[in-house]
């Protein structure tokens, strides 16, 4: 009878803590936009793939860094991310804060310029990285810094959460994915097939 009743007590808590809301918010990287040609811009969002309902947030910071060099982040064309819908406090005229670091290392922070807290939903636009490309065809992979100190939504009761990462369809780890810049040639080789192609179903 004992372990009987034990067995409905671990049962029961299990259930407890199953239906305890997880706070943190699981962002992936969308919207990936490859460079064409030197000078040009790579650019992606980490958009919410998932959130606990109701999580208020009054502040927002992503840490992430780029492997190899050879890119530039434009702060501007980040900080652009405000004036969308998607952007999860859309309309912010503090606007979004994008530096770089230094050592291929980037941060993106933004709170609402109100004085309450936002409530985030699956699919808003958390951040925006835009970076000048060198012209040099590489693997280029960027790390999500998972520490509460470089990487954090902050709640309105003043509690700071970690963020979690899916890296969705791209090949990367569990904290990271990467994305594969060509040569500028091939860019254009694959650009006038695909050219080739339209004709050939036109005619």
């Amino acid at each position: 009878m004992k372990v009987i009743k034990l067995m409905i007590l671990a049962f029961a808590l299990v259930c407890i803590v199953e239906t305890i809301p997880v706070c943190g918010v699981e962002l992936t990287p969308s919207n990936v936009v490859l460079p064409t040609s030197t000078g040009g811009l790579l650019s992606f969002d980490l958009v919410i793939s998932s959130t606990a309902p109701d999580v208020n947030v009054a502040l927002f910071q992503c840490t992430i860094g780029a492997s190899p060099g050879g890119l530039t982040l434009d702060d501007v064309s980040s900080e652009a991310v405000s004036t969308e819908t998607g952007y999860w406090i859309y309309g912010n005229s503090a606007g979004a804060n994008a530096e770089s670091l230094g050592g291929n290392k980037f941060r993106f922070g933004d709170s609402p310029d109100v004085s309450f807290a936002e409530i985030l939903l699956a699919g808003d636009i958390m951040a925006r990285y835009f970076f000048i490309w060198d012209g040099v065809a590489n693997d280029h992979t960027f790390t999500l810094d998972l520490d509460t100190s470089e990487s954090y939504i902050w709640l309105d009761d003043f509690s700071t959460e970690a963020l979690q990462f899916n890296r969705g369809d791209y090949p990367g780890g569990d904290n990271s994915f990467t994305v594969t810049i060509p040569e500028p040639t091939t860019v254009c080789l694959l650009g006038l097939g695909a050219l080739s192609l339209l004709r050939k179903r036109r005619t």
